[in-house]
């Protein structure tokens, strides 16, 4: 499995854990994961591997099906904050 920090395996469990009780309650759910990636860290590990910061988000996010796969997680819709429609739907909300 892919190494990440504790934080992400956590929050993408229990959030996982909601939706599936909702289901199983009978609530219609649509399940959103996803990455961030704009910010100083994102900048940073970028300077810090030698490498474009796009390049570096879009190499990371290669890595999440496997890792939602090894988690055993259901079905969900995963975004990147740097996909065109993710952008078009922040700028709506505002």
């Amino acid at each position: 499995m892919p190494t990440f920090i504790w934080g992400t395996p956590l929050s993408f469990v229990l959030a996982d854990v909601i939706v599936r009780f909702k289901a199983l309650t009978g609530h219609e759910v649509f399940f959103n994961t996803g990455t961030d990636e704009h910010g100083i860290k994102i900048l940073r590990k970028a300077e810090e591997e030698n490498t474009d910061t796009q390049l570096y988000v879009d190499q990371y996010a290669l890595r999440f099906p496997d890792f939602t796969r090894a988690l055993g997680m259901s079905e969900h819709n995963f975004i990147r904050t740097t996909d065109p429609h993710h952008k078009k739907a922040a700028q709506a909300f505002c």
